[in-house]
């Protein structure tokens, strides 16, 4: 009786299975007691010092601390989070109680796996894609600083977008509780800016949607999907709202909301967000985009091992001044990358790389797709280019910077890259599924 269905859900238990062998090999040193030295996790660990004391005095947290900025509450330092049961158990459940940084990989494939089967694409395609999506570049670059909220929200996109695809499906129930379950976990990562470009490309996904519903001239469908849609991502976000309003509410005194003393007036002041000139530091210049395929393209990072050996600057470095030979190397790799963000001085870990097949097989699914679906993802794929151009495209961005709803609010234009980083696996999946069929 069972045998059917045995027999749909073993693609499912095996690549769940390829996922965590994946996972753990990749992540093998993390199982050997290595840990990652990651630069923004120790200066939380620092910065949060003092909470951590006092908690450990009195058996409670403190309202303010000290120890960041000026000073500042501590409900938006992770001193006092409310974290519900229900999406604890959910988080370790989804992700098989497995340590970081492994589970944030597993999740990610887990997340984009069920994208692909929402789409019903082949499930060997969708491991593929899945494993394409977790382990582009920026991931574990991130993962290596110490971004991990960004991670986990990054990790949590595609499960978002699945469940709207589902709504619009008609699957109603199904898909409302696969939007209520992932945006409240995406909430609860308390990584805002991710979240807002999920939100992006659910924009997208709807035009879309409602342009091909307009078509078939079925008006009614559209509106009902769009309602129960908006209603489940409203109570997702209710799930973390005690923790979310109050941060919104605190923002508007601080340099997010335009309230900073510290920075003159200027023609790149904005009303009610950050300065331009600090939000737009991090611009991907327009030809490094050329990286998303050649990873060398502009240098690799500042943080990197391009540069092993037979490097002319370690060379003059050792025989000029007598620098050692490993120290030599370090500074040659230091000064590897030469893309726009280096422009400023600033440092860039590595770069976005989403890899030549994947690449190839996107132009394919350009070509071969023929499905609504293309429409919403290659249009989120270059908008989520053009965004993280920066002021490199500033006629654009500076436009969006001043008029797009709390948009302001956030830096790093780099960062909207993860929006390709998810539309490129998917449309050439969808274009592989299609020539296999």
């Amino acid at each position: 009786m069972n045998s059917p269905l045995l027999k749909k859900a073993i693609p499912h238990f095996v690549a769940i299975l390829i996922f965590v062998l994946v996972a753990i090999i990749y992540c093998k040193p993390a199982l050997e007691g290595k840990v990652l030295s990651q630069s923004d996790v120790i200066s939380y660990t620092a910065m949060n010092h003092q909470t951590s004391e006092f908690y450990k005095q009195h058996g409670r947290f403190p309202l303010w601390t000290e120890s960041m900025f000026s000073g500042m509450p501590t409900y938006t330092t992770g001193g006092i989070i409310y974290r519900f049961t229900f999406l604890s158990y959910l988080k370790s459940g989804l992700t098989l109680g497995l340590p970081a940084p492994i589970s944030l990989f597993f999740a990610a494939c887990i997340c984009f796996y069920i994208l692909t089967q929402v789409l019903r694409l082949n499930p060997w395609i969708g491991v593929l894609s899945a494993l394409a999506y977790a382990y582009s570049t920026f991931d574990p670059i991130i993962i290596t600083v110490g971004h991990i909220t960004q991670m986990e929200a990054i990790a949590y996109a595609p499960a978002v977008v699945g469940g709207l695809l589902l709504v619009f499906q008609q699957k109603y129930f199904m898909g409302a509780s696969l939007l209520i379950l992932f945006v409240g976990l995406q909430a609860e990562s308390q990584h805002l800016q991710v979240i807002y470009y999920t939100l992006i490309i659910l924009a997208f996904v709807t035009v879309a949607w409602l342009v091909e519903c307009l078509k078939q001239k079925n008006t009614k469908t559209a509106l009902k999907g769009i309602a129960i849609a908006m209603a489940a991502g409203f109570i997702g976000v209710c799930t973390y709202a005690v923790t979310m309003l109050p941060l919104l509410e605190y923002s508007k005194e601080t340099v997010r909301g335009g309230k900073s003393k510290l920075s003159g007036d200027n023609k790149n002041k904005s009303k009610g967000g950050l300065d331009k000139d600090y939000a737009f530091k991090w611009s991907y210049g327009i030809p490094e985009t050329l990286t998303i395929f050649v990873p060398g393209a502009y240098g690799g990072g500042t943080s990197g091992k391009e540069i092993t050996s037979d490097s002319k600057m370690a060379d003059k470095l050792s025989e000029v001044f007598g620098v050692p030979e490993e120290t030599a190397l370090r500074v040659a790799n230091e000064s590897s990358y030469w893309g726009s963000q280096g422009q400023t001085q600033l440092r860039t870990a590595g770069p976005v790389y989403l890899g030549a097949v994947i690449c190839f097989l996107f132009i394919f699914g350009m070509v071969y797709v023929k499905s609504w679906h293309k429409g919403w993802i290659l249009g989120a794929a270059i908008f989520g280019i053009l965004l993280a151009w920066g002021k490199n495209f500033s006629g654009f961005n500076y436009l969006l910077f001043d008029y797009l709803p709390f948009y302001n609010k956030f830096r790093s234009p780099t960062m909207a890259l993860v929006i390709p980083q998810l539309a490129f696996p998917l449309l050439g999946a969808l274009g592989l599924d299609q020539l296999l069929n």
